[in-house]
């Protein structure tokens, strides 16, 4: 880190609320945007380069595990989850036989297009 950077302490202020405002929507958006798990190391270095101050990893940590608490109550279908070395958005565990079925019908329908796109490039290869 840059030594003009100041350190941020993101533990709670009077008013309930964090210091980054937006951070709880920043670290969704990096998760949501993010093909694999991202590590704590890695959402500090984006959040300090991004707000220009360095984010101390253990209140990261913290706010994580909060995260993660909000979204196994809540009644969304996806939960943030610890794993790979990092965070993740994932199916919760009891929606999935929900998620198995629409993948199933989502490869049945790729199935039948399959076969009628051979049938239409054997003309074209049979020259």
């Amino acid at each position: 880190m840059q030594d003009d950077l100041k350190l941020i302490d993101l533990s709670r202020t009077m008013d309930n609320a964090f210091p980054i405002p937006e951070l709880k929507a920043e670290v969704e958006a990096i998760l949501f945007a993010s093909e694999q798990a991202v590590s704590l190391g890695e959402l500090c270095r984006v959040l300090s380069a991004f707000h220009e101050i360095e984010v101390a990893e253990a209140e990261l940590e913290l706010f994580m595990q909060e995260l993660m608490q909000e979204y196994a109550q809540s009644s969304h279908g996806f939960e943030v989850v610890k794993a790979g070395g990092g965070y993740l958005f994932m199916t919760k565990k009891n929606l999935q036989a929900v998620l198995a079925v629409a993948l199933s019908e989502r490869s049945k329908k790729s199935c039948r297009k399959r076969p009628l796109k051979r049938f239409l490039l054997l003309p074209i290869n049979s020259r």
